[in-house]
C-alpha cells in the first residue's frame, strides 16, 4: 500500500504581531493588519483517488497568539493543488516579530467556538459522517505556529503545520458482500482546540456512519480523533451491524489509515431485540446469546464469566478459589468468601456484552423483575 504522508502547511505568510519575542517593544494596535500565507503541502482537504491531499475552495486557517483568536484567512489561489495562498485581515496586533498559531478546523462542520478577540475553545463535533471521502476532510484538523513579522500593516512568514486527525478508508463486508448500511464506531466524537494549540478528544461515545439514501459499495472515509493510547486498540462497530477491526498503536494524528485499498472489516448482522412497552424503556433481545431462535435454550456461562465451558463447578469457577465459601468476586456474604457486595455485572463480566458487543448487556435483578411485573 503506497504510504501518503499528511505532511502539512509550508507556508508564507502576512501576519501581525501575536506573542512578542523583540526586546523592543511593539506597539498594539486596533487597525486591520493584511495576512496573506503561500501554504504548501499539509492540513489540506481533498482526497485524490491515490490518496493525496490538496487545498480546497473556501478553506479557511484560523490565526490565534496563543491566548486569542486573532482572526481567519481564506483560500485565494490553489485549490485542487498541493499549495494554495490564504489572505485575510487580523485585527488587533501592531508592528514587532510574533510567534503565532494557525489553525486549519475543517468546513461546513458546525464548528463552533474560536471567536476572535477572545480565549474560547474551538468545539467539533465529529459524531454523524457520511463516510464519503468530502465528509470525512470535513473534519480535517491541522496546527502549526511560527514566527512572523510585521511592518506597515503586512505581516510574512513561514509556518509548517502537522495534521491532528486520522482518516481510515474502511471497506465494509457482510456475509462476503459489501455492506450498505448504517453502522457506529466506539470510537471518540468530539475535538475541542484551544488557542494555545492544544488538541483534546471526549470520552468514546460514537461515530455514526449513515448516509440518506444508503451506499453503493461498502466503503467508508473515516475522520478519527487520535487517541492517547499507542497500545493496540480494539474498536467496535455497533447499530444496525456488528463487528470489530484493530489499531496495532492506537489512532495516531497525520495518519491515513488504507487509504489505497481500504482496510476489510466484517460485520454481522445486529441481534434482534423487542419494545414490550416497559416504564423504563428497557430493550429486550428476542432470543438468548447462542441461540438462533426464541425457543433456544442458548449458551450457558457461569456468573461473572463470558465463555461456555464443559465443566460447571466450583473447580473451574473463575470467581472462587475452588469451593462455595472461597468466592473472590459478586458476593454480599462472609460466609461465603470476601465480599464486594456487588450484585450487578461489571461489563467486562457480562457474556451479552463479551458475545454480542455493541451496548448489549445481562439484566438487573431490577430489570428482571420489572419484566416479571
Amino acid at each position: 500500500m503506497k504510504k501518503v504522508l499528511l505532511i502539512m502547511a509550508a507556508a508564507l505568510m502576512t501576519l501581525a504581531q501575536c506573542k512578542k519575542q523583540e526586546t523592543s517593544p511593539a506597539t498594539p494596535s486596533a487597525d486591520t493588519i493584511k495576512m496573506t500565507i503561500t501554504a504548501g503541502p499539509g492540513a489540506k482537504t481533498n482526497i485524490t483517488d491515490e490518496g493525496a491531499i490538496t487545498w480546497t475552495s473556501g478553506d479557511v486557517l484560523y490565526v490565534s497568539d496563543g491566548a486569542k483568536w486573532l482572526g481567519s484567512l481564506t483560500l485565494q489561489s490553489g485549490a485542487g493543488n498541493a499549495r494554495g495562498t490564504f489572505t485575510g485581515n487580523i485585527q488587533g496586533i501592531g508592528d514587532g516579530t510574533a510567534t503565532c498559531h494557525f489553525f486549519y478546523l475543517g468546513h461546513d462542520n458546525g464548528m463552533t467556538g474560536a471567536t476572535v478577540g477572545e480565549n474560547t475553545n474551538a468545539v467539533i463535533s465529529f459524531a454523524s459522517q457520511d463516510g464519503g471521502k468530502g465528509d470525512a476532510l470535513k473534519y480535517h484538523l491541522g496546527h502549526g505556529s511560527a514566527d512572523v513579522t510585521v511592518s506597515g500593516g503586512v505581516a510574512t512568514g513561514a509556518v509548517a503545520m502537522r495534521t491532528e486527525i486520522a482518516i481510515a478508508h474502511l471497506k465494509l463486508k457482510m456475509d462476503g458482500e459489501d455492506y450498505k448500511g448504517k453502522v457506529t464506531m466506539d470510537v471518540s466524537n468530539t475535538m475541542t482546540v484551544s488557542p494555545a494549540g492544544t488538541f483534546s478528544g471526549s470520552s468514546a461515545t460514537g461515530i455514526t456512519i449513515n448516509k440518506d439514501g444508503g451506499y453503493t459499495t461498502g466503503d467508508r472515509y473515516v475522520t478519527l480523533i487520535p487517541t492517547e493510547t499507542t497500545d493496540v486498540l480494539s474498536v467496535a462497530f455497533t447499530g444496525d451491524a456488528t463487528g470489530s477491526m484493530t489499531f496495532g498503536h492506537g489512532i495516531q494524528a497525520n495518519n491515513l489509515y488504507g487509504m489505497e485499498n481500504g482496510i476489510e472489516v466484517t460485520l454481522t448482522a445486529a441481534h434482534e431485540y423487542v419494545d414490550l412497552g416497559l416504564p423504563s424503556g428497557l430493550l429486550w433481545a428476542t432470543c438468548n446469546v447462542g441461540a438462533d431462535s426464541p425457543e433456544d435454550y442458548g449458551d450457558y456461562f457461569a456468573w461473572g464469566e463470558t465463555e461456555t465451558k464443559s465443566d460447571y463447578d466450583w473447580d473451574t469457577y473463575k470467581w472462587c478459589n475452588g469451593s462455595y465459601n472461597t468466592l473472590t468476586k459478586y458476593n454480599t456474604k462472609s460466609s461465603y468468601g470476601t465480599v464486594d457486595n456487588k450484585t450487578t455485572l461489571e461489563l467486562s463480566d457480562d457474556a451479552a456484552r463479551a458475545n454480542w458487543g455493541g451496548s448489549w448487556r445481562m439484566p438487573t435483578e431490577a430489570e428482571f423483575q420489572e419484566l416479571i411485573n
